[in-house]
């Protein structure tokens, strides 16, 4: 199993949020050389993008600049985890965003992506299964980040 088909494994457990047109339109990648069309997965750019933003938020909190003490409980951890989300969000919407309307330039005869008459909802839906991931992501680099901490060692879990 290569890591392009594992990370889609990771957005499907959040495909409830967008529907199997934009999943298909995640696929689409135009080669800027010659123009044609080729079917790659942009999964593994939509990650990329994902954990740089919460690595950059999560490295913010803990080590530069915004380690201090009195940022150091669960709630200050809460508001960066919503910083993270909300970034994640736009991050996932705008690269779905791009993507669709990039595979609907090159083929106007793509019924499965033409049918879609909520595209804008389905990029929506998009972005909030990438915010999902990225949830996951802030998490697992807080995690690792905690031990390099000099004020929010014990945030979000206290001593």
């Amino acid at each position: 199993m290569e890591l392009s088909s594992k990370i889609e494994k990771i957005y499907d457990w959040f495909s409830g949020f967008h529907s199997d047109p934009i999943a298909k339109a995640l696929e689409v990648f135009s080669d800027p050389d010659t123009g044609e069309v080729v079917w790659t997965s942009q999964y593994g750019t939509l990650l990329l993008v994902t954990a740089v933003i919460s690595l950059i938020v999560a490295f913010a909190f803990y080590i530069w600049p915004i380690d201090h003490p009195r940022f150091k409980s669960w709630w200050s951890w809460l508001i960066m985890l919503f910083v993270n989300s909300g970034l994640c969000l736009l991050a996932g919407w705008q690269i779905a965003r791009i993507r669709m309307k990039l595979a609907l330039d090159h083929e106007e005869s793509w019924e499965w992506l033409n049918a879609s008459s909520e595209r804008s909802f389905d990029c929506f839906g998009m972005g909030l299964s990438n915010m999902m991931v990225g949830v996951l992501v802030f998490c697992l680099f807080s995690l690792v980040l905690t031990f390099f901490s000099t004020n929010a060692k014990y945030s979000p879990f206290q001593k």
